[in-house]
């Protein structure tokens, strides 16, 4: 599957350790340290629909899904960094 490539033009840091984070308009996320990450893509109407899966630690945002929402329960990548891309 081939994806286009995103230029991140804003990122922070998000503290997903005890709240979740939301954004309706989308965001990429990277992670500083490994571990899973708990999300709900942009397009899936509920948290019913959410995805747990596993983060490497990257410096770069690599993953190319969009998402609306990191959940607090279930993530355990830290120095979670949230990016807008054009």
């Amino acid at each position: 599957m081939a994806y286009t490539q995103t230029n991140i033009i804003w990122e922070k840091a998000v503290d997903v350790s005890e709240a979740d984070y939301e954004d309706a308009q989308g965001f990429f996320v990277r992670a500083g340290v490994a571990g899973n990450l708990k999300y709900l893509p942009v397009g899936m109407p509920d948290d019913a629909s959410a995805i747990t899966k596993a983060v490497d630690a990257s410096a770069y945002f690599n993953d190319p899904v969009q998402m609306r929402k990191i959940f607090s329960d279930g993530t355990t990548a830290t120095s979670v960094y949230i990016g807008k891309g054009v």
